[in-house]
């Protein structure tokens, strides 16, 4: 089995904007990791790989390191989000005047998912001292749309970017590899 054809059914769900048959497909992957790793190699550290990209849909395979976090941020899309192996805790904020603050939150383990709005703003912990590891579906061109992130300290807003996500992962996966 190839990539494509293991994510087949979750690109048509996708492209034909049926949210509730994306998470049901996302949900039958990350349940049978065997199925998935038929048609991806396994991540050795953390990384983040596009599986499918175009401008309707972007899937993603995302591996979180020991103990990762990725503040605040936004997808200007919808987004869903499975875990095949791990825990990855969310916290949710929605938009107060100029700032953000704190509106609940979620934690996802093995086999289970979550779907996203596009307005949804949140943050993303491993708090596990092991990997974590997802599919990510996004209604859009993921790594090209313009979005924002929020400073931790301030929860000021400005300017994020699938390119300095990328780098990030790329930084926690040389980490990983040198026992870090």
């Amino acid at each position: 089995m190839d990539t494509a054809e293991a994510l087949s059914d979750i690109v048509a769900a996708a492209t034909a904007r049926d949210l509730p048959a994306v998470r049901e497909e996302v949900s039958r992957l990350v349940a049978d990791p065997a199925k998935l790793f038929a048609a991806i190699p396994e991540a050795e550290g953390p990384l983040m790989q596009p599986l499918h990209v175009a401008d309707d849909v972007t899937v993603m395979h995302v591996v979180w390191g020991p103990r990762m976090y990725l503040g605040p941020h936004d997808h200007h899309m919808w987004a869903c989000i499975g875990i095949y192996s791990g825990r990855e805790d969310s916290q949710l904020y929605r938009r107060e005047g100029s700032t953000i603050e704190s509106s609940g939150g979620h934690s996802l383990d093995t086999g289970e998912t979550v779907m996203l709005g596009e307005t949804a703003i949140h943050s993303v912990h491993n708090p596990l001292g092991r990997l974590t590891g997802a599919i990510h579906v996004y209604g859009g061109a993921f790594l090209t749309e313009p979005r924002s992130e929020w400073a931790v300290e301030t929860m000021a807003e400005s300017p994020s970017s699938g390119q300095r996500v990328r780098e990030m992962f790329t930084r926690h996966a040389e980490a990983y590899a040198a026992g870090n």
